[in-house]
């Protein structure tokens, strides 16, 4: 607003005053509208920089090197939607010839499912130290995260054992999409059991523990629902039933191909649409010797 005082002297030329006036009025509208964008321009490259050191810190959250392992294959890949995503996986070795394999999935985006992913992978790697059976750990990690999941906040997750000798895969399942295992002998996917619910969501879940026997060629295949919640453009999902059309279809293959094989086959279907959530997507495979 330009407040103006007119003086009783100058009636006579009173239109051309206010056709200046106005046009001094516009010019400093728009000086003042650009020095606002031009601030508004600043904070979003600040936000932008600041989301993309975010998205750094994330990915050396999660290990970019596999452990020498003995007649195993384990190939992983993640992609964000945005800038700062809520999937993540994760793997480490534990005591006794054994590997932990974690697949996860924050139910929101951005910074605060970010912030939240770092909490929930920091407990989990802890508490795996602590406690044998898959089902014990998600227990404990439930029981940590309960005080700071807020405004509901929660996170799904897959946790499984690998004895590298004998090939026993101990796993439990915490509200997110089952895992599924290639069987080499028979050409056939089956899938895991379910599980309880998802982390800090209730106090006192009973979760339970299941076993696969993991032979010369078999695959297990980790992934979060962007890859069966991918739609194309005509609002279809991609769907498990496509997922496991793909793991028939490459299932003789290594580790390395078939992930390439299903992200490939999620792409195509997707097409040049935007992608509407994350995707993280974990193989494990026994050689053939």
């Amino acid at each position: 607003v330009m407040l103006v005082e007119e003086s009783a002297l100058a009636s006579r030329l009173r239109e051309k005053r206010v056709e200046i006036i106005t046009g001094i009025a516009q010019q400093a509208a728009l000086a003042i509208q650009n020095d606002l964008l031009k601030q508004e321009m600043a904070e979003r490259e600040q936000l932008e920089r600041e989301l993309q050191l975010a998205h750094e810190i994330q990915q050396t959250f999660m290990p970019d090197q596999v452990p020498r392992l003995n007649g195993w294959e384990l190939a992983f890949t993640w992609r964000a939607a945005r800038q700062v995503a809520g999937d993540f996986y994760d793997f480490f070795e534990l005591p006794g010839g054994r590997l932990g394999l974690v697949i996860a999935d924050v139910a929101d985006k951005g910074m605060p499912a970010a912030l939240f992913m770092a909490l929930t992978r920091a407990l989990l790697r802890a508490a795996a130290l602590e406690d044998e059976s898959p089902s014990d750990v998600l227990a404990r990690v439930n029981e940590l995260l309960l005080p700071d999941a807020q405004h509901g906040m929660f996170v799904t997750v897959v946790y499984a054992v690998l004895s590298l000798e004998t090939g026993e895969l101990a796993y439990s399942v915490a509200g997110h999409n089952l895992p599924l295992l290639w069987r080499f002998r028979t050409q056939q996917v089956e899938q895991f059991n379910s599980g309880g619910l998802a982390l800090g969501v209730l106090e006192e879940i009973d979760f339970e523990d299941g076993v696969a026997c993991l032979e010369a060629g078999d695959q297990v295949i980790f992934y979060t629902d962007g890859i069966t919640e991918a739609f194309s453009s005509e609002n279809k999902a991609f769907g498990e039933e496509r997922l496991q059309m793909t793991i028939r279809a490459n299932g003789d293959g290594s580790a390395q191909v078939m992930l390439e094989a299903i992200v490939d086959s999620v792409a195509a279907f997707v097409g040049d649409q935007l992608p509407s959530d994350d995707i993280t997507l974990m193989v494990l495979r026994r050689q053939v010797i």
